[in-house]
């Protein structure tokens, strides 16, 4: 994933400049790495975060050291997105099985729209296929 602007981190030593970047530039958009190319070719200014390797998440951790917003994230096979879920499902009151069920009728109950993998959407590409519900 790549941002715009005109800076490249490649170190924890540089966090704090990424960190900086996220807190002035409130309106930036995320690329997938094989369109980097075509930004850069359009005359676009690519802040470029290398994708962490599992030596440098155990390095941060083992320094207490936080990766900035974004540079790390889970793939799902599909992500449900605008789900609403009401506050007593989550809130241990009910058993689990209660709590599934319950789950399962509100989500039976609402519309779908399926995005597939690599949609943009809110401003976020997202490789995994969403499930918008109630879009």
């Amino acid at each position: 994933m790549a941002y715009v602007s005109a800076l490249e981190a490649r170190g924890f030593e540089r966090f704090p400049l990424i960190k900086e970047f996220d807190r002035r530039v409130k309106e930036y958009v995320g690329i997938l790495d094989r369109d980097l190319l075509n930004y850069l070719k359009n005359g676009y200014m690519v802040l470029y975060v290398k994708k962490p390797e599992k030596s440098d998440v155990i390095e941060a951790g083992t320094r207490g050291i936080l990766f900035p917003p974004k540079s790390t994230r889970h793939v799902i096979p599909y992500r449900p997105v605008n789900v609403r879920c009401p506050l007593e499902l989550l809130s241990g009151r009910m058993s689990d099985s209660e709590a599934e069920e319950a789950l399962n009728r509100l989500l039976s109950s609402m519309s779908k729209k399926v995005l597939p993998p690599n949609s943009l959407y809110a401003g976020r590409v997202y490789e995994e296929e969403l499930i918008l519900y109630n879009p």
